[in-house]
């Protein structure tokens, strides 16, 4: 009998997984806008529809699909960059902090492989540098219903 309901556990966890990861998949793909803000500056890079956008957002799927690295609970993720994944009504659909080589979902940390995020970090920091970045303030008035408690100090 303890066989069986170890079995039973076992099979719950490994389903509850398997759907957390197909919820995951159906958010991303929803994903028409990703707004990546920069810790440091508190601004804004906007990625869609471009072949960036797409490596991107394929990134991200890929490295959630894979298994976690750990739990981890964050109290603050505002010294953090962070991901935020918009639909084309302009909603958030999740949001992602980004730890160095690892993205933190829903309390979960992730490696990504082969430091592929280095290059969109390297990335942003030329856009920035550039002003095509947005400001924070204004990141609100793109999404609705958004408030931020790590941008509203500015």
């Amino acid at each position: 009998m303890k066989l069986f309901v170890s079995l039973v556990f076992i099979g719950l966890i490994s389903f509850n997984s398997l759907a957390n990861q197909l919820i995951r998949g159906s958010d991303i793909e929803e994903s028409e806008t990703i707004y990546w803000i920069n810790t440091d500056t508190k601004n804004a890079i906007i990625y869609s529809q471009f072949e960036v956008f797409h490596i991107l957002k394929d990134l991200i799927n890929e490295t959630l699909m894979s298994e976690p690295l750990e739990a981890t609970t964050l109290e603050n993720i505002c010294h953090f960059d962070r991901l935020l994944f918009i639909d084309e009504q302009k909603n958030l659909l999740f949001e992602i902090a980004i730890n160095g080589n690892e993205i933190i979902y829903e309390g979960s940390s992730y490696i990504v492989k082969e430091n592929r995020l280095e290059k969109f970090i390297n990335h942003n920091l030329k856009r920035i540098q550039n002003n095509e970045s947005m400001l924070g303030r204004y990141i609100k008035l793109n999404i609705n219903d958004y408030s931020d408690k790590c941008l509203s100090d500015i």
